[in-house]
């Protein structure tokens, strides 16, 4: 964590915190700074419980705006009212509603120092537009030695996908590894996008299993911990890399929902139009009749989104 970071240019997509209260006071005000905090970002507290607790008595699954991002993994607060302690779990599509403001996990960096707060996992990434980073530069990256530990064997490496859509580095079942995959194939971008065949995502995965500390300064300074633990092989991107556009990232992703949407009401819908415009011949007055209150299912756009940018 000492190195130095000119820019910040990585973002946190997983992130799993504990927090502990000293008195039961103080344990309800963590309680209700928690809710205040997610509900800030548009991250609804639900009423359903998680499948799985562990050691904690209750929780409630937690949702958010963008849900077209990580459908099957919900984030979730749980409670452990006898040990005074909370866990907050928070996955790629609530990491990114937070990290929309300015300030993203600053207001929880507080609360972790407040309240003895330990990270348990954090999911750090670098993304790449330019296709100059991809699964094939991993490859040379790792014969030259570039993420190799400094002490012990060369990492692990194995693949999904043929031809490789999906590169590990080192083991998952281990408390670090990376994540080298194509978004754009993740995200099903169409061949007509400018980023199909350019996105790739550069994910390190971290977790306290009880040996290893994470420094709460992850929370606020993510990418030196990014550039930290694998300094040779991620010190290109702070030469050559981009800096972090959280906002062309959850456009991107609206977009692309629209996108879908738009393309099955045209599939559906489309002849009716046609014959619509035909008849009547003024698009203002078919458009208002076929308009109604609302937004469609699975479309929600964050009111800390730029919309100019979403245009």
């Amino acid at each position: 964590m000492e190195t130095q970071c000119p820019s910040k240019y990585t973002a946190i997509d997983h992130l799993a915190i504990e927090f502990t209260a000293t008195s039961n006071i103080e344990y309800q005000q963590l309680i209700e700074l928690l809710k205040y905090y997610l509900r800030k970002h548009q991250i609804r507290i639900g009423s359903k419980k998680p499948r799985t607790l562990g050691c904690y008595q209750s929780g409630n699954l937690l949702y958010s705006a963008l849900k077209g991002i990580n459908k099957k993994n919900s984030g979730s607060l749980k409670y452990l009212r006898g040990k005074r302690r909370i866990k907050l779990e928070l996955n790629g599509s609530q990491c990114a509603l937070i990290q929309l403001s300015d300030e993203a996990f600053q207001q929880l960096y507080l609360l972790a120092k407040q309240f003895q707060g330990i990270i348990r996992r954090i999911d750090i990434y670098y993304d790449d537009v330019t296709g100059r980073y991809n699964i094939r530069r991993a490859q040379k990256d790792i014969a030259k030695g570039l993420y190799k530990p400094k002490t012990g064997p060369s990492p692990q490496v194995h693949y999904l996908g043929r031809p490789a859509q999906t590169m590990y580095i080192g083991s998952t079942k281990s408390n670090k590894f990376i994540r080298i995959y194509c978004k754009y194939l993740e995200r099903k971008l169409s061949k007509s996008d400018p980023l199909y065949g350019l996105w790739y995502r550069h994910e390190m995965v971290l977790k306290n299993q009880g040996k290893t500390e994470i420094s709460l300064l992850a929370l606020i300074q993510s990418h030196c911990l990014f550039l930290g633990e694998y300094p040779k092989a991620h010190r290109k991107f702070v030469n050559g890399g981009e800096t972090i556009n959280m906002h062309r990232i959850v456009a991107k992703y609206i977009a692309k929902d629209i996108e879908d949407k738009t393309r099955y009401v045209k599939r559906q819908c489309g002849r009716l139009l046609n014959t619509l415009d035909e008849l009547v011949d003024n698009s203002d007055i078919i458009l208002a009749g076929l308009k109604r209150s609302g937004t469609p299912q699975g479309i929600e756009i964050p009111a800390a989104l730029d919309k100019a940018l979403l245009k």
